[in-house]
């Protein structure tokens, strides 16, 4: 137990940090003031601790927190089946907000037992269990994560092996504002079925296909608009070896993305596509093409641009 006094006493204190390990009692039995605190960051109790951190307590310590701005969890458990709260508790000040879901998942409901009207960033990583079965997109928490606070991210990362591919399709067209996408595996993780994958589909999906001015041409994306359209940083990062990259679709992707207009506007959508910065791919290779001198030889503008592939 914490004596009292306490420095957690202090009405003052705003920003908490738990490590993983640093306490082995009920988070929400110390003596915070919560509706103080801005920034919460809980990095999960330890092997020995009987208590447990799950979506349902997670609820629980937002509702005690509404001026949260930044908030991170490490879960412990998967919890049981959620029910949307009614009304969602609103965190109208959140801004970033970090995941790491037991056994891969975040539980259905979660996101929709929230109102996070300002939530820009968002990181959903598990690092628990050894297997792991990718959910379509009615099922995936992530997803509905996603489909639910879309529009307002602009920085995203996720494993898209907790997902399939359609699934991972289907969450692209819900980012329309997204600057940076990140998407990661991990070395540990048999999977289980077909998962999401880095490949040409990937890339074409984010490609935009461009007129003679070199406008996005919407009329032949397919759902007539371009995925991700603001993106201007892409992170592709493998632990375990992920393969060689569709070079063709790779370059074809970052071309038309360097060479977009961006103060061409189409008249009848107001959105375009940035201009993309930065290309990163860990662990994944290329089998013959260098990416730069190949952009250079079909007369691209790569400067300014950052590619690594390794």
């Amino acid at each position: 137990m914490i004596p009292k006094p306490s420095i957690l006493d202090v009405a003052s204190l705003c920003s908490l940090v738990f490590r993983k390990g640093a306490i082995l009692h009920d988070l929400m039995a110390l003596p915070v003031t919560w509706s103080n605190l801005k920034h919460l960051d809980f990095h999960g109790y330890p092997s020995t601790s009987t208590k447990v951190l799950n979506e349902n307590k997670a609820l629980q310590i937002l509702k005690a927190c509404p001026n949260l701005v930044s908030c991170s969890f490490a879960m412990n458990d998967s919890g049981s089946a959620l029910i949307p709260l009614t009304p969602p508790i609103t965190l109208r000040f959140l801004k970033e907000m970090a995941l790491r879901p037991y056994a891969w998942h975040v539980t259905k409901n979660f996101a929709s037992s929230l109102n996070l009207p300002h939530l820009h960033k968002l990181s959903i990583q598990s690092t628990s269990g050894s297997s792991c079965s990718p959910r379509n997109y009615e099922d995936s928490g992530l997803c509905e994560f996603i489909e639910r606070f879309g529009s307002t991210l602009r920085n995203v990362a996720f494993q898209h092996i907790t997902i399939t591919q359609d699934a991972l399709l289907q969450c692209l067209p819900n980012l329309p504002n997204v600057v940076s996408l990140t998407l990661f595996d991990a070395f540990w993780a048999t999977v289980y079925g077909d998962c999401a994958r880095i490949d040409g589909d990937l890339f074409r999906s984010l490609t935009p296909r461009l007129d003679e001015s070199d406008a996005p041409d919407y009329s032949q994306i397919r759902g007539g608009y371009l995925h991700c359209p603001m993106m201007e940083e892409l992170g592709l990062s493998s632990t375990f070896g992920g393969g060689a990259l569709e070079e063709e679709a790779l370059v074809d992707f970052i071309e038309a993305r360097r060479t977009v207009d961006l103060q061409r506007r189409d008249t009848d959508r107001v959105r375009t596509a940035a201009r993309l910065k930065r290309v990163t791919c860990s662990v994944y290779w290329l089998r013959t093409l260098d990416v730069m001198e190949e952009l250079r030889r079909r007369g691209v503008d790569v400067e300014g641009f950052f590619f690594k592939c390794q």
